[in-house]
Parts: structure tokens; sequence; C-alpha cells
């Protein structure tokens, strides 16, 4: 066999073993999901892929079989047709026989090796990896019909690996655990991000979503110093004058003090009935009490999936949250739990507030003091203890009790500063660091009519 027959020869084997290593990283990398999308859409070869993905131990096998068969072919007849061309480009070089000799092996297993792994792994390799989805496409028929042929074959090795990989404690393929932990899900998620796969609403959501299911109630409640509540005894003028200011749908309604909240009402309610009262001349039957619905009462630290699970099955829209005295700490509602996923939800009545967090300047952040220990330790790399209380404000308080306006605290090299107080509440806190936040953030002059009210 002359050296073009056996260079001829060689290429082609090696575009047969590269189209093996192609198929077997095409078959690992492919995403389920997209093939069911375009199976869905009637693709044959996309149908034929997802069939390889479901029996991915033998189709895998399939592949290996290939690039094992290739590379011996490769090494049968590639040494020989190498050597006897360097022989010859070598022996015709006015050096001494040995010499050539030596070179000749050395350069033509030099070549050789370059070239397989070049073209025959890496190169393949890349193309599967960039365009998976579309050179799966392309191999699905061509794979099959290797996999058809060689089925006995494949069967039979497959049985033996099997066996063997069991009797020294191993799953095989089928059998291998792939579900995704979180922890993975939300490095998927963050590189889709970089990537511009997802945009930052988008991977703001998912991030939601995980965090939801580690947050207790007391985290999103509405403190008990913010609670708006009618009294139980109250005339429905002074109801009407509470509702004229806060604007709200439901109030908690309260025997002498919020301790002691005995239901709920809804002003729809309440005030649909009242004007049908005064239609029928009949006002002097209304009673407010009429209209006290049941509320919801768990203890502050019930995990807010339960309670959304509760509030649903209960039909009601407003807990009251105890804390282990049996004092009330809070209230939350369906709107604050929805929120935790979806993000600040505004009605037309509800007035912009402040910015939860901005950028004041290069190391200067604004927070609200309200804003949550484990977000600010994820934004900043803290790692503050929140065991007693869950905001900055209650932090800020428990590091010194006493604190005024315009002092500040250090922790670990960090600096926050108190910067508006009322009564005995932290409502503002500035942040001094160095730094680079591992999130994104608003830049202080973007959001110049959103700050807050400062006390110098």
């Amino acid at each position: 066999m002359s050296i073009a027959t056996g260079l001829l020869l060689f290429f082609l084997i090696l575009f047969i073993a590269s189209f093996f290593v192609m198929s077997e990283y095409v078959l690992v990398r492919i995403r389920p999901s997209r093939l069911d999308f375009l199976v869905e859409e009637g693709n044959p070869q996309a149908k034929l892929l997802k069939n390889m993905t479901v029996k991915l131990d033998s189709y895998l096998s399939a592949t290996q079989l290939g690039v094992t068969i290739t590379s011996l072919a490769l090494g049968w007849l590639g040494d020989p047709t190498f050597k006897r061309l360097f022989d010859t480009l070598f022996g015709n070089l006015p050096i001494p026989k040995a010499i050539a000799t030596i070179m000749s092996f050395v350069v033509s297993f030099a070549v050789l090796t370059s070239i397989q792994v070049i073209i025959g792994e890496l190169v393949p390799k890349n193309v599967a990896l960039s365009r998976t989805e579309k050179m799966g496409l392309r191999i699905a028929k061509p794979l099959n019909i290797w996999y058809r042929v060689m089925y006995p074959l494949i069967f039979v090795l497959n049985k033996t690996a099997n066996g063997i990989s069991k009797a020294i404690g191993m799953k095989t393929i089928g059998e291998s655990d792939d579900n995704v932990s979180e922890e993975e899900l939300r490095l998927i998620m963050s590189q889709s991000l970089k990537s511009g796969e997802i945009n930052r609403e988008e991977y703001q959501f998912v991030e939601n979503v995980f965090n939801f299911d580690e947050r207790m109630a007391r985290e999103i409640m509405v403190p008990r110093t913010e609670i708006v509540a009618v009294d139980f005894d109250m005339s429905l003028s002074d109801i009407a004058n509470v509702v004229q200011q806060e604007k709200y749908t439901r109030y908690p309604v309260m025997r002498e003090d919020k301790d002691s909240i005995v239901g709920v009402i809804n002003t729809k309610e309440v005030f649909a009935a009242f004007v049908e009262a005064v239609q029928n001349k009949d006002e002097s039957k209304f009673t407010v009490t009429d209209f006290v619905r049941p509320v919801i009462t768990v203890i502050e630290t019930i995990p807010i999936k339960e309670l959304l699970v509760k509030m649903q099955k209960e039909h009601n829209q407003v807990a009251v949250l105890i804390d282990e005295y049996g004092g009330t700490s809070g209230l939350v509602s369906m709107e604050d739990i929805v929120e935790e996923i979806v993000g600040d939800i505004s009605d037309d009545f509800e007035t912009k507030d402040q910015p939860e967090f901005i950028m004041l300047g290069e190391n200067h952040y604004r927070i609200s003091a309200r804003m949550l220990i484990d977000d600010v330790n994820d934004l900043f790399g803290l790692d503050i203890d929140n065991e007693n209380v869950d905001t900055m404000g209650g932090w800020l308080l428990d590091q010194k009790y006493d604190v005024k306006e315009g002092e500040e605290v250090e922790y670990h090299g960090y600096r926050f500063k108190a910067i508006q107080k009322e009564k005995n509440s932290i409502l503002v806190i500035d942040i001094f660091t160095t730094r680079k936040l591992k999130n994104h953030v608003e830049s202080a002059e973007s959001e110049e009519k959103d700050e807050p009210e400062v006390t110098e």
C-alpha cells in the first residue's frame, strides 16, 4: 500500500473516530428538556436523540466501542504509514542513517499523536460542547445505525461492565442519582445570568423561591408597633376616620390592646352593609361586631410556607403572630407572603417608600433598618449572627441598646451608623465598607427622590 493511500485511509478513520468522540460529548451534554420541546414540534431526529438519552448507558457504550476500534485502527495504520513517510524524508538528508532512523521515529510519533489528539479528540469535543443541539440532531441517525449493527457486542460488553461495577459496589449509569441539588441549581442560574441567558429579574425571582422555603413568618411580619387595629367597641364613624387615614382593606379588631386581637374586619364588607342599612333607613341594627371574622393566630417562628398553606386552607388573608409568651408580636397578610416571591405589590393608595437599599457613594450604602440580616450577609459577604433578631435595626440595637442617631458600631471592618430613629426603633442605617458587593445595587443619583428624610 502506497503512502498516499495509507494517509487517505488514516484521515478517513480519523474522521470516524471524531464522530464517535463528538457523539459521546453530545449525549452527555444535551438537555432532555430542550429535546422534549423539539419532540413536541415534530422533529424526528429529536425523538430519536431523546430515546438515546433514555438509554444513555447503552449508547455511551456504543460510542466508546467506536472510539476504541478506530483508535486501534489509527495506530495499526498510522504507525507504518507515517514512519515510511518520514523515513523517506530523513533518508534523503545528508545525515548518518542511525540518526535519521531516530529522528524519523520521534517526529512520526509526535505528528501522529498530535493529529490524533487535536483532530480526533479536542476539536470534536469543542464542536459538541458549543453546538450540542445542532450536532446532536445530525449524529442521531448514523449513531443509531452503528448501535443496531453492533448491538450484540455492546450488550455483552455492557452486561460484563455492569456486573464488575456492581461487584465492587459501584452504581451503573441507570442507577446513578442524577438529581440536581438546590446549590447546583443556584450555580446554574448564576452562570446563566453571567452569560446573558436570563436577566436579573428572572434570576432574582428564582432566588426568592429558594429563600421562601427558608424564611420564618416573623421575618416578613408587620411588627406590633406598626399594626393599625380598630377597637371592638369603635363606632362606624371612628372606623371611617381610621380607613380614611390608613387606606387599608382589612384591619385586626382588638379588645383593649393588641395582645387581645379577636378577629379581622373587611372594610368593603362593612361599608357595603352600612350603605344598605342607610338606604333601608335601618341604621339602628347596624353593628360592626357582626362583621368580625376569625383570624389565624400562630407562633411567630412558623415557616411562611406552612403559614401560606394554612391561610389557603382556612380562606383567610391575615394571620396574627404571637411570641413565646402569648403576646402579639406582629401581623402577616397574604400580600406579605406573595411579595416574598414576586417582589413589592403596590395598590392605588400605597405611597412609594424609600428603597430598601441604595448606594450613596463609593463604599457608602444606605439600608432600611427592617432589611433582613440574611440579605445583608448575602450582599456584603458577612456572617452576622441572626439567632436572636432578624432585622439590621434589631441587630444594631442588640450591639448597643442605647445607640443614638449618628452613632456607629464596627463589625469585621464595617461601620454601621444609625441615621434615623423613631422612639426606640431605628429606621435607617448607613454602611461603610471597602469591599465590592456581590450583587448589583442602585446608585443614589437615580434614587435621590426616594431617599429617606435624615435627621442630622
